[in-house]
């Protein structure tokens, strides 16, 4: 029997809403494509010095979120556009089965989708502590003497525009050649670092805020549709 009433617009909504569902799964898709080719990360900008590339190389083995997070984000839009798909099938076919296999598949996302959020406040936190004290073993190695401390440090400076590690020129002690240009003493390098690493971080947030809320609607949508048909096929 075919739902009528509400439930009949309850129905035209769901396929809707899944259209909808469908276009956002290409929008993210093509969001995680380009968080993953994005011509600014930190591998470009010390394409052509190769003390840069050392130095970010430890945090790009242990910090790859940014990355993990683009794969995540192509994987969940590629998931979604299927999924909007079937949404709509079982909309208009009104089949409970398609409908109650869109709501799992909504469920394990928005799961996947929390358990990715905290991993990224939790790690985002450290990720600073880390580059503070690569930086202060870098600048102790200059206090020392290190010429290649010294290279690494002025490349670092130079290129990001900043001034030792955690608190700027202060740093360095009284009598330590800093390197670094006048108007970039009050800006640590750490500061600078973290915002390069972290700066598509936002993106990824945003992006999964608003996944999680349509797809709290769709579970709705789903449910009172797949209760509608219970409804008509008991009558």
């Amino acid at each position: 029997m075919a739902l009528q009433g509400c439930y009949s617009c309850v129905k035209y909504l769901m396929f809707a809403f899944n259209f909808l569902f469908w276009i956002l799964g290409c929008v993210i898709l093509g969001i995680g494509i380009w968080i993953k080719v994005d011509p600014k990360s930190l591998k470009e900008l010390a394409a052509n010095d190769d003390q840069l590339k050392d130095f970010f190389a430890e945090f790009d083995d242990k910090y790859s979120y940014e990355s993990v997070g683009a794969y995540v984000l192509i994987a969940i839009g590629s998931i979604m556009m299927l999924i909007g798909f079937l949404g709509c099938c079982g909309a208009i076919k009104e089949s409970q089965c398609m409908l109650a296999t869109f709501f799992v598949f909504l469920t394990f996302i928005f799961i996947a989708l929390l358990v990715a959020g905290v991993y990224i406040i939790i790690v985002k936190d450290q990720v600073r502590q880390d580059i503070a004290k690569s930086l202060e073993k870098t600048i102790e190695k200059v206090r020392n003497g290190d010429d290649v401390a010294k290279k690494l440090m002025k490349s670092i400076q130079d290129k990001f525009s900043c001034c030792g590690a955690g608190y700027g020129i202060v740093d360095y002690p009284v009598g330590t050649d800093s390197q670094c240009a006048l108007q970039n003493y009050a800006q640590p390098c750490a500061t600078s670092l973290y915002y390069q690493l972290t700066q598509n971080i936002v993106i990824i947030g945003g992006v999964a805020i608003g996944i999680a809320t349509v797809m709290l609607l769709g579970m709705i949508f789903s449910m009172m549709l797949c209760c509608a048909i219970r409804e008509t096929m008991v009558v």
